[in-house]
């Protein structure tokens, strides 16, 4: 079984206002997921710092990061980070460039587990604009099909409450299945359901959940989701 975890982090800044990155590395303990997809983690201007602290994420947690940093300072690429542990290992990681008029974008890695088999796994964090969001999902495909891999799974902040009419009436999806976790957004009262998978369709989904607790209700505005796999 793999866990695979999305979560807007707000760039750690809670409802609270203040920047706290204690409270997402608990979320993420809390997660226990072996691979964990962050967006927002880098501040959006200046040296686009990352927010969180690497060193309690790997001694403490264990978790690597997949090095997609463009800054010296950042985590990741616009933000999106992609996490993992061991016993998977990193083979290969970049940044997928998508249409956009926003500082969003997509980053993937190929991943080997335990068993053998290459994983893909892509991070997103999608446009506030509909066509946008669209384009961007079928880009993201077309250059994920490019790659060589056993499994493929895309997950991510798609910033959309109705994606399951224009997924299921795109040709170009015929080979995924869109996993809806369920409502994590806003925090405050849930109620559209903003975090999601991608999945291609040899996986096997065994569950998938928005993760509620008493950290999640303050650390951002998204609450996390997680999807727990089986891959044959």
């Amino acid at each position: 079984m793999l866990t695979i975890a999305s979560y807007n982090i707000r760039k750690s800044v809670g409802l609270d206002w203040k920047r706290n990155p204690q409270r997402i590395h608990a979320v993420i303990a809390e997660l226990d997921a072996d691979i964990v997809l962050l967006q927002e983690a880098d501040k959006r201007f200046g040296s686009r710092a990352g927010t969180l602290c690497t060193n309690t994420l790997f001694e403490e947690l264990r978790y690597r990061f997949a090095n997609i940093a463009t800054h010296p300072n950042s985590h990741g690429w616009h933000g999106n980070v992609i996490l993992y542990r061991q016993p998977l290992t990193l083979l290969n990681c970049q940044h997928l460039d998508i249409p956009t008029v926003e500082p969003r974008g997509a980053i993937a890695a190929l991943l080997k587990t335990d068993g053998g088999k290459v994983l893909q796994v892509v991070g997103t964090h999608l446009s506030l604009l509909k066509q946008t969001r669209q384009q961007q999902i079928c880009s993201i495909i077309s250059q994920s099909s490019q790659i060589k891999s056993d499994y493929a799974v895309i997950g991510g902040d798609f910033n959309e409450a109705k994606a399951d009419k224009w997924f299921a009436g795109n040709p170009a999806l015929a080979d995924y299945r869109l996993i809806t976790p369920g409502p994590s957004f806003h925090t405050i009262r849930p109620m559209r359901a903003l975090d999601r998978f991608i999945v291609g369709k040899n996986i096997t989904v065994k569950h998938a959940a928005v993760h509620r607790s008493l950290r999640t209700r303050k650390a951002s505005d998204h609450l996390p989701v997680i999807i727990q796999l089986e891959l044959p």
